[in-house]
C-alpha cells in the first residue's frame, strides 16, 4: 500500500473502505474521499480519522492493513513512543489542599499522565457528574504535575472559582488573581476569568519555566470547534504553548456527537479546522448510531466518564424525591397537539387565499431565477437538479419531496461557492414562496398558537397547584421554578402574585450578571422565597443548595439541561432532603408536555448510547501492536 502525506492529510492507492467493518462503512466514507492525481485514482483523509480507520480494519480482522498504515502514519509514533508523566510535585499538593481525594479522583491524579500519553494528548476530559468532585480533581491534578493553572469558566462562575481556592487549598487570596478585575503577575500561582475575556489575559509566567496548566469549566457551553469562544481559547493554548488542557462538565453532550469538535480542538493536537468539517459531517449523521462503537473507543481515550452511582458509596447525599403531579384542568384538549394544528389549519386559510393569488407570480419568478442560474453553471454541474425543479413547475407538481429538497442544497451550495450570494438567496426565497407557501402559513398560524397554548398551560397548572405552592412558602421553604421561556415565567409569576405570594426573584438571560446575582443573593438569605428561573440562564454556574425544592411545568430541549436545572440544588454540598415536583396535564392524548417529553428523551437516548451502553465490540491496539 502507497500512502503519502500531503499537509494534514494521507493518500493511499488503497481503497481502505473495501477492508474497513460492515457496521463502520458509511460513516467512514464520509472521511474518506477519492481524489485524482494526474491518471491515478487516490484515497484522501485526515490524519485526525486515522484513529478511526485503523480502528475498524482491526474489528475487521484486517491486521496486515491496520499495521501498514500505523507504520507508515502519525500513530506509529503516537503509539510507540511512549514517555508517560509522573505527577513530580504530588508531595507539594499534599501539602497546598486541606482535603484528602475519594478514590476516583486520587486515580485520576495518579494516572493523569498515562491516560494524555495513550494518543500523546494536549490533556484530558474530566465528564464527572455534578457533585463529584471535578473542581477538587482538576485542581489538585494541576498542581502535582504542574506549577500554574489558569481557570476559564462563566462570568457568574468566577466568585465561587475564588471560594473553591479558599475552601479547598491553602492558597494565599494574594496568589490567585481573578481577571480583569485584577492584573496577574509571576507571582500568582492561579488566575481566574470567563470565556470572553481569554483573548485579553496577557500571562505573565515563562512557559519553558513554568508547567501551566488550562481548567476550563463548564466545558458544555463552548462545544463546536468553529464558535468564536472556542477559537480564541484554541489561540491562547498554541500562543502560550498550553500542553495540559483539563475540560470540566457532567454534561459533555447535550445530544449531538459533533459537539464534541471543540473538546477534540483543544485535546488533540491532530485535529484542526481541516478536519473540523468532516467531523460535523459524519458525527452529526444517522451513520455516526452505526459507527458508535469507535466513537466509543475515540472518547475512552480522552475522555473519563464518573458517575454518581459508580461512586455511591464514597458520597453521603441526601434522598433525592421526584414526584409528578399528575393535574386534571377543564379543556384539556386545547393543549394536545391535535388541537393545536386543528387550530393552525383553520387560522392560516386567509394567508394560503393570498398564497393562491399570487401563484403565477411566484411560478414565474423561480422560472426566471432557474434561467439566470443556467447562465452560471456553464460545465453544467448542477444541470440535472435545475432541470427536475423545471419538470415539476411544468407539471404543476407543487410539493416539496426529498428528491427537490436535496436538489435545492445542492444548487445553493454551488451558487455559494461560486460567490453568487445574491444569486442564491434570490433561488432560495423563490423556492420557499411556490413549494413553500402552505407550509409558510400553517407554521406560522402554528407557532402563534403554540406559544399562547404553552403560556395558558404553564398559568392553570400551577393555579391548580397554588395550594402546595401556598403550603410550602408558609413552611418558609425556598422554591426555584424552571420554565423554558421569558414569557412562560412571565406568566407564572403573575399566577403566583394572583394569588397574594409576593415574595418572587426571577433570574433571565435578559438580565445583567448583577440583576442576576441580586435575586440569588435574596433567595440565599430570605427564607420562602421564590425564584423563577429561565433554565438557559441558571441551568449551570450556581449553587444553590439553600433550597431543596424544584418545580417545573414545562420541559427544556434536552434532558441535560433539566439534569443541570436540578443540579443546582442537588448537589455534593446538599444536606436536605431534595424535592422535585413536575405539574404534568392528567390526559390519554399528546400534549405539549408529552412532545416535549419525547424530544426530551430522543436526545437523552442518544447520551445513554453514547456514555452507559457498553460497546457491542471489544477493539483495541493490541493485535496490531503484537
Amino acid at each position: 500500500m502507497q500512502i503519502i502525506e500531503s499537509k494534514n492529510f494521507y493518500l493511499t492507492d488503497l481503497n481502505l473502505l473495501d477492508y474497513v467493518h460492515e457496521q463502520d462503512k458509511n460513516f467512514l466514507k464520509i472521511v474518506i474521499n477519492d481524489v485524482s492525481v494526474g491518471s491515478k485514482t487516490y484515497y484522501k483523509f485526515h490524519r485526525f480519522f486515522t484513529v478511526e480507520i485503523v480502528l475498524s480494519l482491526i474489528s475487521n480482522n484486517q491486521l496486515k492493513i491496520a499495521r501498514e498504515l500505523i507504520e507508515n502514519t502519525v500513530l506509529y509514533h503516537i503509539l510507540f513512543d511512549h514517555k508517560p508523566d509522573t505527577p513530580k510535585h504530588l508531595d507539594k499538593a499534599k501539602q497546598i489542599f486541606k482535603v484528602e481525594l475519594m478514590p476516583h479522583q486520587n486515580n485520576f491524579v495518579l494516572h493523569y499522565g498515562e491516560y494524555k500519553d495513550n494518543l500523546k494528548l494536549r490533556g484530558y476530559y474530566l465528564a464527572f457528574d455534578v457533585g463529584t468532585g471535578k473542581t477538587l480533581t482538576s485542581l489538585y491534578t494541576s498542581l502535582a504535575y504542574g506549577t500554574k493553572a489558569i481557570v476559564v469558566c462563566p462570568k457568574t462562575l468566577i466568585l465561587n472559582w475564588l471560594d473553591e481556592f479558599e475552601k479547598l487549598t491553602n492558597i494565599p487570596r494574594e496568589q490567585v488573581c481573578a481577571f480583569p478585575l485584577e492584573q496577574p503577575n509571576h507571582n500568582h500561582i492561579a488566575i481566574i476569568t470567563n470565556f470572553n475575556n481569554v483573548s485579553k489575559l496577557h500571562v505573565p509566567w515563562n512557559y519553558n519555566v513554568e508547567r501551566i496548566f488550562l481548567i476550563v469549566d463548564e466545558a458544555q457551553v463552548i462545544r463546536y470547534a468553529d464558535t468564536q469562544t472556542m477559537q480564541s481559547l484554541y489561540k491562547f493554548v498554541i500562543a502560550n504553548n498550553i500542553n495540559d488542557v483539563l475540560l470540566l462538565s457532567g454534561t459533555p453532550v447535550k445530544g449531538r456527537y459533533a459537539e464534541l469538535s471543540g473538546a477534540f480542538l483543544l485535546l488533540d493536537p491532530l485535529f484542526d479546522m481541516d478536519a473540523y468539517p468532516y467531523f460535523v459531517k459524519a458525527y452529526n449523521s444517522a451513520y455516526a448510531t452505526h459507527a458508535i462503537d469507535l466513537i466509543k473507543h475515540r472518547l475512552s481515550l480522552s475522555m473519563i466518564r464518573v458517575t454518581r452511582s459508580q461512586i455511591s458509596s464514597s458520597l453521603s447525599l441526601p434522598p433525592k424525591h421526584e414526584i409528578v403531579i399528575e393535574t386534571n384542568v377543564d379543556n384539556v384538549d386545547k393543549y394536545t397537539i391535535d388541537g393545536i394544528i386543528e387550530q393552525a389549519r383553520d387560522q392560516s386559510s386567509g394567508c394560503l387565499q393570498h398564497v393562491n393569488r399570487n401563484y403565477n407570480t411566484y411560478k414565474q419568478n423561480l422560472i426566471d431565477v432557474l434561467s439566470k442560474i443556467e447562465q452560471v453553471d456553464t460545465d453544467n454541474q448542477i444541470s440535472e437538479y435545475v432541470k427536475m425543479i423545471r419538470e415539476n413547475i411544468e407539471q404543476n407538481q407543487i410539493k416539496l419531496t426529498r428528491d427537490l429538497v436535496y436538489a435545492r442544497k445542492q444548487i445553493y451550495d454551488f451558487l455559494q461557492s461560486r460567490n453568487e450570494h445574491t444569486l442564491a438567496e434570490q433561488f432560495n426565497k423563490a423556492m420557499s414562496q411556490l413549494f413553500m407557501g402552505e407550509l409558510i402559513c400553517f407554521t406560522k398560524e402554528l407557532s402563534g398558537i403554540y406559544k399562547q397554548r404553552l403560556i395558558e398551560m404553564v398559568m392553570e397548572l400551577y393555579e391548580k397547584n397554588i395550594k402546595l405552592i401556598k403550603d410550602l412558602v408558609s413552611k418558609q421553604e425556598r422554591i426555584i421554578i424552571f420554565t423554558n421561556y421569558r414569557y412562560t415565567l412571565e406568566a407564572i409569576k403573575q399566577t403566583l402574585e394572583k394569588h397574594g405570594i409576593r415574595n418572587i426573584v426571577t433570574v433571565t438571560g435578559e438580565q445583567s450578571l448583577k440583576e442576576r446575582k441580586k435575586s440569588i443573593q435574596i433567595f440565599k438569605q430570605e427564607p420562602g422565597t421564590i425564584l423563577i428561573a429561565t433554565y438557559s440562564s441558571l441551568s449551570f454556574g450556581f449553587t444553590l443548595t439553600e433550597g431543596r425544592i424544584v418545580i417545573y411545568a414545562d420541559l427544556p430541549f434536552r434532558d441535560v439541561d433539566l439534569h443541570q436545572a436540578i443540579a443546582r440544588v442537588y448537589r455534593f454540598s446538599q444536606t436536605k432532603e431534595t424535592y422535585i415536583y413536575y405539574l404534568k396535564l392528567n390526559s390519554d392524548k399528546v400534549t405539549i408536555q408529552q412532545k416535549q417529553e419525547l424530544l426530551v428523551e430522543k436526545f437523552k437516548e442518544k447520551v445513554r448510547q453514547l456514555f452507559e451502553v457498553p460497546a457491542s465490540r471489544n477493539i483495541d491496539w493490541k493485535h496490531v501492536l503484537a
